[in-house]
Formats: C-alpha cells, sequence, structure tokens
C-alpha cells in the first residue's frame, strides 16, 4: 500500500501538472483495471461507514490493499504519461484519487505514508 502510494505520488510530480477536472475525458476509462479502481474509490465512504458500524479497522485495511493492487495493475498494463493529453489528464487524475483516498485511508489508520522509497 505504502510503495504504491509512493508510485502515485512520483507519477504525478513527473507530470508536472495536475489536470482541470473538465478536461477529463473519463469515457477513456473504459479497461478493466481502470473500473476497478473507480468502483473502489466510490466504494470509500461505505466502507468507511462498515469500520466504525462493527469496529473493525481490518476492514480498511484490506481495502487500501485491495485499491493498491487495482492500481498496480493499471500501472502496469497502461502507461500514465503519454503523447495524448487528453488520455494523460484522464489516467493522472485517477492516480491522484488513487493517492488520496490511500493517504486518507492510511491516516484514518494511523500509518504514515512516505514520500520515498
Amino acid at each position: 500500500m505504502q510503495y504504491i502510494y509512493v508510485r502515485t505520488k512520483s507519477v504525478l510530480e513527473n507530470a508536472g501538472y495536475f489536470p482541470d477536472i473538465d478536461k477529463i475525458d473519463f469515457n477513456n476509462l473504459v479497461c478493466e483495471e481502470a473500473i476497478d479502481i473507480i468502483k473502489s474509490i466510490y466504494n470509500f465512504e461505505d466502507v468507511l461507514k462498515s469500520v466504525t458500524e462493527k469496529n473493525e479497522p481490518y476492514i480498511l485495511s484490506r481495502y487500501l490493499i485491495e485499491l493498491a493492487k487495482n492500481y498496480s495493475a493499471f500501472y502496469n498494463n497502461y502507461k500514465i504519461l503519454s503523447e495524448d493529453k487528453i488520455l494523460e489528464n484522464t489516467r493522472l487524475y485517477l492516480t491522484y484519487m488513487t493517492n488520496r483516498v490511500l493517504e486518507k485511508g492510511a491516516n484514518i489508520l494511523g500509518i504514515k505514508m512516505p514520500n520515498k522509497m
């Protein structure tokens, strides 16, 4: 989880910019790996509710590990930074959202996320 967090951070730093939401074409995210990430991110709030209702932090840990695995599959199969700026913006935004959820989830668990590995 920490490794993938650092990887997302590195991708965002290498891009040197953050795309505006209105420059994102979510129709570019049709691959199975991207859809898995989107579903995971969408379920973050429900996972947090479940954690608090059941008082079971392992639910969040398991969720964050699954999100990290999903992003790893996406990263390994698709180039994030590309010559197609619309595609790059979309993939960068997905990378950013993954980064934010991993960081927020880890903070809730009391896990500090490293800047480098």
